[in-house]
């Protein structure tokens, strides 16, 4: 019993250090890929949960000007 809620814990703990570096790398690549401030929204997707910092850079992040 005792092994299986440790055993939950550190797969959550481990899908969250995932998430969230997927979630940094995507949100630096794409405020790049934007001309934005890549190191800021790349902390910002490190600290907030992929369901809230990947819409926000979509809906945040300003175009490139061409």
């Amino acid at each position: 019993m005792a092994s299986n809620i440790i055993s939950a814990i550190i797969n959550s703990i481990l899908f969250w250090i995932v998430a969230g570096a997927i979630t940094a790398c995507f949100c630096g690549w794409y405020a790049k890929r934007n001309g934005d401030a890549w190191g800021e929204w790349f902390v910002l997707g490190a600290i907030y949960p992929f369901f809230i910092a990947i819409p926000a850079i979509i809906f945040c992040s300003r175009p490139a000007k061409k």
